[in-house]
């Protein structure tokens, strides 16, 4: 049988370390296994509970078993910048990923790509114009920085000391001062360019709301948004794991993302609260594409994993585009009983009462939302066509209080 082997490295401690060995089958199938060392390094004892950043995903916990798979893991699909489960592909994107996480021979063959090209790199001006430098950029960066998933054009930009932006694989780590993502309007619609225009808004209305959000800068039909997988501490690249939500999950509703957070989140009650405000806000929004694709989780050095900053959050309904994820206690029902929702998403780690009273207290904060919006600069068109439901929703939370006698 003819097999392809590929060494899987993770970035910990400031270092990129050989982590486990991806065996890609002819039909397709494929198989992981664990370097010793890593194992040993991250988990001595070889308890087979660490799933944090030194493991390859929060369903794969260090450990010295072979993993098989009847396609690929999922886990790949957050190197590949569309999830193609293609070889070929996989080796010239997966060599500079968001996370910290890479194909050590998709860098290695990026970094011969790359040998003898030069280039200045481009202001943050000639990024959000997209002139003839920036597409130059874009010519050069080839898959090897847009392995971002997602159907919208993305590139991954890394600063230099100069103050120049590069893609992220032509800078090394002790040249780098910070690092960003740029998406585009993907064709000439104009609902496209104002879903983009309105995402910066709505970040800042869900940091309004109480939720941990990034702080893109928009101009022209261009985002710049900050990359929270990246931290740079001390003339050091410090690398986050990133694993998305509904890869994690396996799942297509809300009960499936939710119980990969009450299983492997660190605080699992922070975790779930913050989940159940940003389905909450994402309604209000007018954003359907609500699931576990557009959330990630975010795996710290020290073990630690929570939600990754929301990212991602636009008035999609403007498209026409359908709930992401569905609410399976609902039963294919029209509509939300929030009281059962609390009660379902609190089973196990919580009191539901505690997660109502979570809901209930932003009520009147629903309720403003819409003339929120028209301060923070949301277009008029936006609020009218995708916040109809902020009234209908503060009622909701507000007789979720009042049946329980909480103070709204």
């Amino acid at each position: 049988m003819n097999s392809r082997v590929v060494t899987i490295q993770a970035h910990l401690a400031g270092n990129w370390h050989d982590a486990a060995m991806l065996t890609v089958e002819t039909q397709a199938g494929s198989a992981v296994e664990y370097e010793l060392g890593h194992c040993l390094r991250f988990d001595r004892a070889v308890t087979g509970t660490v799933n944090g950043a030194a493991a390859l995903s929060v369903r794969l916990p260090l450990n010295l078993d072979w993993k098989r798979f009847a396609g690929w893991p999922p886990f790949l699909q957050d190197m590949m910048p569309h999830g193609q489960a293609d070889f070929g592909r996989l080796l010239r994107s997966a060599g500079a990923p968001v996370g910290n996480l890479r194909i050590k021979e998709a860098w290695q063959a990026e970094r011969e790509r790359l040998a003898g090209i030069e280039h200045p790199g481009v202001t943050l001006d000639q990024v959000f114009a997209r002139d003839a430098a920036f597409m130059d950029l874009l010519s050069l960066g080839a898959d090897g920085c847009q392995g971002v998933p997602g159907a919208w054009p993305k590139m991954l930009l890394t600063q230099q000391r100069d103050g120049k932006w590069l893609p992220d694989p032509m800078v090394p780590d002790g040249q780098a001062m910070d690092h960003a993502i740029v998406k585009w309007v993907p064709d000439g619609s104009e609902v496209h360019r104002l879903m983009l225009e309105t995402e910066p808004l709505y970040l800042e209305l869900a940091r309004r709301f109480g939720l941990r959000s990034v702080r893109p800068v928009y101009q022209d039909g261009t985002l710049l948004i900050p990359r929270f997988d990246r931290v740079v501490a001390e003339g050091r690249v410090v690398r986050l794991g990133q694993e998305r939500l509904a890869l994690a999950a396996l799942g297509h509703s809300h009960e499936d993302n939710l119980a990969v957070l009450k299983q492997v989140c660190t605080k699992p009650v922070a975790e779930i609260t913050e989940y159940l405000l940003r389905q909450l806000l994402n309604l209000a929004l007018g954003n359907p594409d609500n699931g576990g694709g557009n959330m990630a989780l975010q795996k710290l050095d020290n073990n630690a994993i929570r939600l990754s900053p929301l990212f991602g959050i636009s008035p999609a309904c403007l498209t026409g585009m359908r709930p992401a994820a569905n609410w399976a206690c609902m039963h294919g029902r029209p509509g939300i009983d929030w009281e059962r929702v609390c009660d379902v998403a609190a089973a196990g780690v919580m009191k539901a009462c505690d997660l109502k009273r979570a809901l209930s207290g932003k009520s009147e904060l629903l309720r403003r939302l819409p003339d929120m919006a028209q301060e923070t600069g949301v277009p008029d068109r936006v609020i009218a066509a995708a916040m109809g439901q902020c009234g209908a929703l503060a009622d909701d939370m507000a007789r979720l209080s009042y049946c329980h006698g909480l103070s709204a």
